[in-house]
């Protein structure tokens, strides 16, 4: 059985934050599903430093530093 944990989209410029649109339209809410968000439309090389990492929580979403995000995510 398969299940959705999380989603990859982009953004235009550098700004990774999850904005208005994205969280009033989130395809999913569930508590630990993860949002990672690159930056200028996935077209140009990034690092995981350079995107932004966020887990929904129960009061919302929590963006992951830097530090959490190196702890959490590898691309190989």
């Amino acid at each position: 059985r398969q299940k959705l944990v999380g989603m990859i989209h982009t953004h235009p410029e550098d700004w990774v934050d999850l904005s208005g649109i994205d969280k009033g339209n989130q395809l999913c809410s569930r508590i630990g599903f993860w949002s990672v968000v690159l930056p200028y439309y996935g077209e140009r090389t990034w690092e995981i430093e350079s995107t932004g990492v966020h887990i929904r929580v129960d009061s919302g979403w929590h963006w992951f530093s830097e530090e959490e995000s190196l702890k959490r995510i590898i691309v190989k």
